[in-house]
């Protein structure tokens, strides 16, 4: 069977790379911006006081001290089963986005949280939360059901639901805007299509 060319999850990185520049310059330019506050009220008034605190439960598993060691264990395993090609974009998709996280915070310029956040001073975009969970189920997912572990029928749905399930809680718990939520999905989505290109690229040799 013919396997997918490295150029399409190349391309889509690229796009959603320039996608997620885009979205960091308008919210840098018009951080009040009415979309966010309008997300925020609407969410903020359709839950509940146990919806806004799930958030509190998820904050650790965002975390890239949990993730990296989690996907470098889970990525040495799935080497030691299938070969080296297949464990290298697992972890890699875990440090990239984690470094994404952390650079994005240093360089970009800085966006107030949502009122309610414990900490006015930390930068808000894009959510770290929402972008390494995201990066890590999608290339974990394509991974698995590319080596014939995991079905794509089973793997598609739970690499949709993490990155959702993680990025709207942001929401409820006021930890950060929809913009920012949105940048960590295409973040987190151009590290994962370009850890899937490196799969693709050690394949074929």
């Amino acid at each position: 069977m013919t396997r997918p060319t490295p150029l399409i999850p190349t391309a889509l990185a690229t796009g959603t790379g320039l996608a997620f520049a885009a979205l960091a310059r308008v919210v840098h330019r018009r951080p009040d911006n009415p979309v966010d506050e309008k997300a925020r009220d609407e969410v903020l008034e359709s839950t509940n006081g146990t919806v806004q605190e799930a958030h509190k439960y998820l904050k650790r598993p965002g975390k890239w001290y949990v993730l990296v060691p989690s996907a470098v264990a889970a990525s040495a395993l799935l080497a030691r089963v299938r070969g080296w090609v297949a464990g290298v974009p697992v972890a890699l998709a875990s440090v990239l986005a984690a470094a994404v996280a952390e650079g994005s915070e240093a360089w970009l310029p800085s966006r107030p949280p949502p009122p309610r956040r414990n900490d006015p001073e930390e930068p808000s975009f894009p959510s770290g939360h929402t972008l390494q969970p995201t990066a890590l189920s999608l290339t974990a997912a394509y991974v698995l059901s590319r080596e014939g572990l995991v079905r794509p029928q089973v793997a598609a749905p739970v690499a949709l639901a993490v990155p959702l399930v993680f990025g709207f809680i942001q929401l409820p718990g006021d930890r950060h805007w929809f913009t920012d939520v949105a940048g960590g999905w295409l973040a987190g989505l151009s590290v994962a299509a370009a850890c899937v290109a490196v799969y693709e690229a050690l394949a074929e040799r």
